[in-house]
């Protein structure tokens, strides 16, 4: 989906902590049409400042597209106060809330931002499902980037009439199954207080950083006041053998670039294991990691 008022030499600004997901798109539109995609210079490798927003803005930004909580070391930016200075300078925000929707209390109204896009799995959800949460008045700007069967009012002499929103941009026969899996997932997560929610998910992410720090040979990547994941690196050990052992004792990391490739090139590392908490987890789910990780350093070193 081209974005309509995005033209020739226009600055699209994205984070260092970015997914791939918000980084290839906007790449594809900087080569066919021109426009400037800029990274956001940080001071600190694990955070993203208002004073760093500010200082990235040029005369020529017109979006700034950020993650609300990264991937890989679960820092929370914050959107609201982002949205604030963009609007001051007619910019547009759009974030991606895939790791913020499960971990925390979100308002799409209350952070101000253009348009939000969410993603079933990462909310305990079947895969291929998500959703894109948009300002109306933008959304009737957008032509359908892909067309299908209901996405029409009518088709007449060579010429289609689109549905109204949001018909039109939802083409074909939607995944009916995954939505109605969605749906149960949701109302999951509804059943807790989003209060309670949050804080147990704090505690066992504080608990967990504090646990590995002790660790000799292991390094953190991530901020310690973060929310979900964050990474691990422990000398002279491959992330995808740690995880191959700790799989062996019943702890499921995620080994690799993490879909974010700039920003492994930011921390000067290839490859991270990677610790995520659900609301599923417990404080035994931390023991376990740490003597895998220390079981992977006696089998590996």
């Amino acid at each position: 989906m081209m974005t309509p008022f995005l033209e020739a030499g226009d600055n699209v600004i994205v984070s260092p902590l970015e997914h791939h997901a918000n980084l290839l798109p906007w790449y594809r539109q900087q080569k066919n049409i021109g426009t400037l995609v800029s990274t956001i210079s940080t001071e600190d490798k694990f955070e993203v400042t208002l004073s760093d927003i500010e200082r990235s803005i040029t005369p020529s930004t017109k979006i700034i597209s950020v993650t609300h909580v990264s991937n890989v070391l679960g820092t929370i930016l914050p959107i609201k106060e982002i949205t604030q200075i963009a609007k001051e300078k007619n910019i547009r925000v759009f974030v991606d809330g895939s790791q913020a929707a499960a971990n925390l209390p979100v308002s799409i109204k209350n952070l101000g931002c253009d348009a939000y896009i969410v993603s079933a799995h990462k909310m305990y959800g079947p895969s291929g499902v998500g959703a894109l949460i948009i300002d109306k008045a933008l959304a009737e700007t957008f032509e359908p980037y892909q067309l299908g069967g209901g996405m029409v009012l009518d088709v007449k002499d060579g010429e289609m009439i689109f549905a109204p929103l949001p018909e039109r941009l939802e083409a074909g026969t939607l995944p009916i199954e995954g939505i109605i899996g969605w749906q149960a997932a949701i109302e999951y997560l509804s059943s807790f207080k989003k209060e309670e929610k949050e804080k147990h998910l704090r505690n066992l992410r504080s608990k967990a950083w504090e646990a590995l720090s002790k660790i000799k040979g292991l390094t953190l990547f991530g901020s310690k006041d973060g929310i979900g994941a964050f990474s691990f690196a422990v000398e002279g050990v491959h992330s995808h053998d740690m995880a191959t052992i700790l799989d062996g004792n019943s702890v499921c990391v995620r080994a690799g670039h993490h879909c974010a490739k700039p920003l492994m090139g930011i921390l000067g590392i290839e490859s991270l294991a990677r610790v995520s908490f659900g609301i599923y987890n417990d404080e035994s789910d931390i023991e376990a990691l740490v003597k895998g990780i220390v079981q992977a350093q006696r089998i590996l070193l």
